[in-house]
């Protein structure tokens, strides 16, 4: 019998103690994603390299089993405003810190952190085919693009527990009411400034760029996370040069304010903030006889884990 690719749940819990199993369960850990794509099976051959008097291959050692998911979530809010977003667990796998509760207004703050970093149990079902991975840890970026829903994107590494990797366990019925419907991307809907300047805006994008691999060594098996540079790219309406300089701005190297805030009833807000954003590059287009502008930018730190902020409220 054919196993159904439409049956699909995913679940994704913290870690108390890296690579132990966090079972999660449906009630709690559902996490809603789209374009999911996993790699149920990433290994390594080891080779022997015999001098032997024939021609042809010789066996090898398959070695260092591993996992690896790639998806998409929707980026909204809770539905309450002092409630961090259930894909706030991802980004924490990703090098962030927990979400920090504050008031005036009320939100949930998250940045880059230093070491100890999270990581999580994840399980994806095909029908009742589960399959399991532990001390998982990875990468994001996000999407925000006029006329559409905006999204984070994941790409997670992660170990095969020594038992039970891959065995049969029907889900049950995921839980998804954290995860909200999302608002699209429009001027009713959105804000952003770039050095102060509330450019005419067709999509920003940006990837953390983590450097995430695997040190298998004599006495230690995980994933590491390394350091990140977080880039991307703007597209705008190209401002009038007496309006809006973002050439000169280019050309002298200068860090920026960028600011965006996406949503507008409390609970469904999110917001993205960078202190000190250098631009790259610049291109030109055409869109509907309109000059636009391709920036690409890179999103520096100054004293500390300050590169990005993304609250909710």
């Amino acid at each position: 019998m054919a196993v159904s690719a439409k049956n699909l749940v995913i679940l994704a819990k913290k870690e108390t103690t890296y690579k132990t199993d966090a079972a999660p369960v449906v009630a709690t850990d559902a996490i809603l994603t789209r374009n999911f794509q996993p790699v149920p099976l990433e290994v390594s051959v080891l080779e022997r390299n015999l001098d032997l008097p024939t021609v042809g291959g010789s066996k090898v050692a398959i070695t260092q089993a591993q996992q690896r998911v790639q998806f998409e979530v929707e980026i909204a809010g809770s539905g309450t405003a002092a409630t961090a977003a259930k894909w706030s667990r991802l980004l924490e796998a990703c090098g962030m810190g927990a979400p920090a509760s504050l008031t005036t207004p009320t939100r949930n703050e998250q940045k880059f952190a230093a070491p100890p970093y999270s990581s999580l149990t994840i399980y994806h079902h095909y029908d009742s085919e589960r399959r399991k991975m532990l001390g998982a840890r990875g990468t994001f970026g996000f999407n925000f693009t006029a006329g559409a829903y905006p999204f984070l994107s994941f790409d997670f590494l992660g170990l095969l527990p020594t038992a039970n990797a891959f065995d049969t366990s029907a889900p049950g019925t995921p839980d998804f009411t954290a995860f909200k419907e999302p608002v699209e991307v429009n001027t009713d809907n959105t804000t952003f400034t770039l050095d102060g300047f509330a450019a005419v805006l067709r999509s920003i994008d940006g990837a953390a760029n983590i450097n995430i691999n695997r040190r298998s060594l004599v006495g230690a098996d995980y994933i590491n996370r390394g350091n990140h540079a977080l880039t991307g790219n703007i597209v705008i309406e190209a401002p009038n040069l007496a309006t809006k300089d973002y050439l000169s701005t280019l050309k002298a190297g200068s860090e920026v304010v960028l600011a965006l805030q996406h949503g507008t009833a409390a609970g469904n807000i999110v917001k993205l903030d960078g202190t000190h954003i250098q631009l790259t590059s610049v291109s030109e287009g055409k869109e509907d006889d309109i000059l636009m502008f391709n920036l690409g930018y890179r999103a520096n730190i100054s004293t500390g884990y300050d590169d990005i902020l993304i609250t909710t409220m």
